[in-house]
């Protein structure tokens, strides 16, 4: 597992980065430049909306739920 080429190449990257940001911060201020730059190309998903239905109860008037469908990570 010591051959393994993307171990090497992944270490060779964290290398890398290491001589070229001292630190954390200094790597964090780094990404922040970087994500400021390329805003316009980045997507955020917008919140969802609640959705709201009425339940019925026992009681003369409906109460209303709200209802979110399952939110699932990834593609």
């Amino acid at each position: 597992m010591e051959n393994d080429p993307i171990l090497a190449e992944l270490r060779q990257v964290r290398r890398d980065l290491d001589s070229r940001y001292p630190g954390v911060q200094c790597y964090f201020e780094h990404l922040c430049r970087y994500q400021k730059r390329l805003q316009s190309r980045l997507v955020r998903r917008a919140p969802l909306p609640a959705l709201v239905r009425a339940v019925p109860t026992k009681a003369k008037r409906s109460r209303l739920v709200s209802v979110r469908p399952a939110v699932h990570g990834g593609p």
